[in-house]
């Protein structure tokens, strides 16, 4: 990669929770007017945007990622409560108008691809273009499934409440876990990932018993070495628990035929692709569809340089290069 930049962590204050955000700043001469926000998946973070952020820095953006609440270095959610799309809403509502003052290219990965959709289509002011990585939603259900969603997601909150204390025997053991779903995840890829998707462990939560995106329940002996830090996962546990709500089809196309913005969709040609994909992507109006060859899920940790290059070629129709002299 060409080009510098600064790293820079912040922590900002949105419907009671401390936020943590992580800012990519370029030193170079040219430099792009519009910020660009990333927003990571489920049970995953903000540290792992890092390889497309460097990138997109280095060719003059100012990048942003932030931790959605309950992930990564955000505060979890009170103990009494849950997590919901539309608290995502809430946050990002409250984010965003501390970090720019105008309309941002917002980028979103599966679960957070969801919220930045519904996002963009009732806060179209706040959104310069949006980009949608692997982020047409799970499958749906219909109103008729509501009390065995709802049943499920009581049986869920009461197990997890009750659920012994499992930590995680060290990195590697964080690791040999999260390649259960991953097994590509090597090198210094992994350990980047596994340090920043694990902390110290506290004792007080069952946090270790499923890796981010797998469900692995995995060992509480192997993979430790002597002396090593017992750990834990980053995100809070009751991310593992069902959704008392269901994900219907109505609505969410209601939000995508209300988006107005310039928008792109970029997939993995191995990644999940919902049954009825066309019909979602018919829903959104302006919309242009790519598919990168023999990749998974997880674009932004695989191919960081071909998801880069990607975005700035279509931030850059709408957002050309300014000196920063000329700003």
């Amino acid at each position: 990669m060409s080009g510098s930049f600064s790293l820079r962590e912040h922590r900002v204050r949105a419907n009671g929770l401390g936020h943590h955000l992580i800012e990519w700043v370029p030193t170079g001469e040219v430099v792009h007017c519009t910020p660009v926000v990333l927003c990571h998946g489920f049970l995953d973070m903000a540290w792992s945007w890092s390889g497309v952020a460097e990138r997109l820095c280095a060719q003059g953006w100012r990048v942003w990622a932030l931790d959605w609440r309950g992930h990564g270095q955000t505060d979890w959610c009170a103990d009494h409560t849950r997590y919901h799309f539309t608290d995502y809403i809430f946050d990002l509502d409250g984010i965003l108008p501390q970090i720019s003052k105008e309309a941002v290219h917002l980028v979103g990965h599966s679960m957070g691809g969801v919220a930045s959709s519904m996002y963009a289509s009732v806060r179209s002011e706040m959104v310069e273009t949006l980009t949608l990585v692997e982020g047409f939603g799970p499958p749906f259900l219909g109103p008729l499934d509501a009390p065995r969603q709802l049943r499920g997601a009581l049986d869920s909150h009461l197990a997890q409440r009750g659920r012994a204390l499992r930590p995680i025997q060290g990195l590697q053991e964080a690791i040999r876990r999260m390649r259960v779903q991953h097994p590509e995840l090597q090198g210094e890829l992994a350990e980047f990932l596994a340090s920043h998707s694990t902390k110290a462990h506290s004792g007080s939560a069952d946090p270790g018993s499923a890796d981010p995106g797998s469900g692995d329940p995995g060992s509480a002996d192997s993979g430790r070495a002597d002396g090593e830090t017992l750990l834990q996962w980053r995100f809070d546990p009751k991310h593992r628990t069902i959704s008392p709500t269901p994900f219907i089809e109505g609505v969410f196309e209601g939000f995508l035929r209300h988006v107005d913005r310039p928008t792109l969709s970029i997939v993995g040609e191995r990644g999940y692709r919902p049954a009825d994909e066309d019909k979602r992507i018919s829903w959104l109006g302006d919309v242009r569809m790519e598919t990168l060859p023999d990749v998974g899920h997880m674009i932004h940790w695989f191919r960081p340089e071909d998801l880069a290059k990607r975005l700035h070629r279509f931030f850059s129709e709408v957002d050309p290069p300014h000196s920063r002299e000329a700003r």
